[in-house]
């Protein structure tokens, strides 16, 4: 199954835009079980690299979850993010 995801109100709180870090460990959660997950925001590659990113790899056991279940888009779909080899690339 893939699983999609905006960050504005969905993972984050819209008033304090601060990422609802019980969100995060069962999106963690989810990538365990095999299953896709992608996000779509027009929000700053670099605001959601530090806020959504880095946190779901703090919550992630096995860094290959993240090269192999996870797709991102960020800046309007501008922005295209990857892992390879534990390293984010954009």
């Amino acid at each position: 199954a893939l699983f999609v995801f905006d960050c504005d109100g969905v993972i984050t709180n819209p008033e304090s835009e601060e990422v609802q870090r019980s969100i995060i460990y069962q999106i963690a959660s989810i990538m365990k079980k095999g299953h896709d997950v992608a996000f779509n925001t027009a929000r700053p590659s670099d605001w959601f690299e530090f806020k959504v990113l880095r946190p779901l790899e703090s919550a992630v056991d096995d860094h290959q979850l993240l090269e192999n279940h996870l797709f991102c888009y960020a800046d309007m779909g501008a922005m295209y993010a990857l892992y390879r080899e534990r390293e984010l690339l954009w």
